[in-house]
């Protein structure tokens, strides 16, 4: 028998070679995913270009409208110079017209007169501070007896009025003295009422103790009833008082009065003319 051989029974095997030349097959995944790639750039690229040009048109309509606020705020203030040109030129021609000034001496006057009638109207009246308010409290009797402790005897006779004044404050039915509002009472005479403010300077030390009031001890103050105005004065009289070297400042029948030290005579403050002649050193009556 003949011995058979390898290329008769087709086992041939190829050479390891020739087998890595050999090319695989397309992925037809991996061409999907190219093609994605590829638009998504493009979509990207597009996108990118558009905003490109809003953000252009964006900066020019933005500088656009700052360049016409710049125009507006500069009309503006060229309108303020003129007006403020002509209201300084207004205020001189009015200094230097005599009607005007005599229209605003006149304007004055009778404020001052008004003011004076109204302080006349309040000539019995008296306001008391410091007495502790309370609820259900009986206002005559506590004036009574305060009236007692200083020795001046009154009589509901002598009284046209009496109630607190001001703006109420919750006390939450718990004594206060800083929310307490001050007393005003009317008499029916102005004499029964200069009574009582002489007899209080005499009794220098009168207090909520005296009168029998529960709460803390509190000094008790008497003082004329003033105008808006008038007290708006007076508060502003002591500043300058102080400032100014003037010792004493007072009220006396609605009029308040101002004296340094070792002078004999008091200057009377009427308006705020007067406190500027104190500021400027000038001398009135």
């Amino acid at each position: 028998m003949k011995p058979s051989t390898s290329s008769a029974t087709g086992n041939t095997q190829q050479s390891p070679t020739e087998n890595d030349n050999r090319k695989p097959p397309p992925s037809p995944l991996k061409d999907n995913i190219t093609s994605i790639e590829t638009r998504l750039m493009d979509y990207i690229g597009q996108k990118f270009d558009a905003l490109s040009v809003n953000l252009a048109d964006f900066k020019s309509s933005v500088n656009s409208q700052l360049e016409t606020l710049s125009n507006t705020v500069a009309t503006f203030e060229q309108r303020i110079r003129q007006l403020e040109f002509k209201t300084t030129e207004l205020s001189k021609q009015n200094e230097e017209n005599p009607e005007i000034t005599s229209l605003n001496n006149t304007i004055s006057s009778l404020h001052e007169q008004l003011n004076a009638q109204d302080q006349f109207s309040l000539r019995n009246e008296l306001e008391i501070s410091g007495i502790t308010e309370a609820e259900n409290e009986n206002l005559c009797h506590i004036i009574a007896t305060t009236a007692q402790k200083i020795g001046v005897k009154i009589s509901e006779d002598d009284i046209d009025m009496i109630n607190r004044v001001g703006t109420r404050h919750d006390t939450n039915n718990q004594p206060s003295t800083t929310q307490s509002r001050p007393i005003v009472v009317r008499f029916i005479r102005n004499s029964k009422r200069n009574e009582m403010i002489n007899a209080r300077r005499v009794r220098r030390n009168l207090s909520t103790t005296d009168i029998d009031l529960k709460g803390p001890q509190n000094t008790i103050y008497f003082n004329e009833r003033l105008t808006k105005t008038n007290r708006k004065l007076f508060r502003d009289a002591r500043m300058r008082a102080k400032e100014f070297g003037y010792r004493y400042c007072w009220v006396k029948n609605g009029q308040i009065f101002i004296r340094k030290e070792g002078q004999k005579y008091a200057k009377i403050i009427r308006n705020e003319r007067d406190l500027n002649e104190l500021q400027s050193g000038q001398s009135f009556k």
